[in-house]
């Protein structure tokens, strides 16, 4: 008996759980269910679950939202330090109000509520009123760095953002094997 209880505490040091606050299981068919800005941010504590949000978000209450996966390397493609958001992401044809990102010191490339995606699928979010001022590069509202075979659709961005490359209003830098539909 003792043998089994120290197995399952030596798996359960070794096998990382990650805590939600919301619904769900995180699964395609039971996404966990987004109903707050605190809520979203905690999506960094699981980059390859499926979420979906249940109503509108105001984000005006976090200072300095930290985007949802990101890499190190200079150039997200290595491997190494990279750490992508891989899951899905349904908007359910909600909004993301306020969402403020602000860094001064260049950290690596990939900001936006989507640091960096790769093998993702985000659809159906509208984010307005975003203001983004970092000084690094690969910076969008919705995803900062798309790579390898990632899908954006029914999407939508407005709002401030200021970065010192591959700055655009929806994604910062989009890969070839990438792809952007009826945003």
């Amino acid at each position: 008996m003792n043998f089994i209880l120290m197995m399952i505490l030596l798996v359960s040091l070794v096998i990382p759980v990650y805590s939600f606050s919301g619904l769900g299981l995180g699964t395609d068919n039971d996404p966990f269910e987004i109903a707050n800005c605190t809520q979203l941010q905690e999506m960094e504590n699981n980059l390859s679950a499926s979420y979906i949000l249940t109503n509108n978000i105001d984000c005006s209450g976090i200072s300095n939202f930290k985007p949802i996966g990101y890499c190190v390397g200079p150039s997200c493609i290595s491997g190494i330090g990279d750490y992508p958001y891989t899951g899905n992401f349904n908007g359910n044809n909600y909004s993301i109000s306020n969402l403020n990102i602000i860094n001064l010191t260049p950290v690596g490339p990939g900001w936006g509520l989507f640091g960096f995606i790769s093998e993702s699928n985000i659809t159906n979010v509208n984010l307005n009123n975003v203001f983004i001022n970092v000084t690094s590069y690969s910076v969008g509202g919705l995803i900062g760095r798309s790579n390898y075979y990632s899908f954006v659709s029914n999407s939508s961005s407005s709002g401030s953002i200021n970065g010192y490359e591959y700055v655009g209003g929806l994604i910062g830098y989009l890969s070839d094997n990438s792809f952007v539909s009826n945003s």
